[in-house]
């Protein structure tokens, strides 16, 4: 199933880190295609790459998904209180 997504059109929505991670999950339900994704840096290992803040919270990417699983909706009042 990955193999299939990897060559399809959707690809171009992952990057190179996203393609290699998407392997070590068993079910994929949403990938966030049409999300503004923020890139990993890896060469960068501080910040979870790239994708955590200082403080070491997750940097929250509205149509993006968490863990393959789920559509984040929007970001409520304070912290790290996400609709998904």
């Amino acid at each position: 199933m990955f193999k299939a997504l990897l060559k399809s059109s959707q690809q171009q929505h992952l990057s190179k880190y996203k393609q290699q991670e998407i392997l070590n999950y068993s079910l994929v339900y949403y990938i966030g295609a049409d999300s503004t994704k923020k890139p990993a840096h890896l060469d960068q290992s501080t910040n979870n790459y790239g994708y955590n803040d200082d403080r070491g919270d997750y940097h929250v990417i509205d149509q993006d998904h968490l863990g393959y699983c789920y559509e984040v909706m929007d970001s409520l009042v304070f912290g790290q209180v996400l609709s998904c």
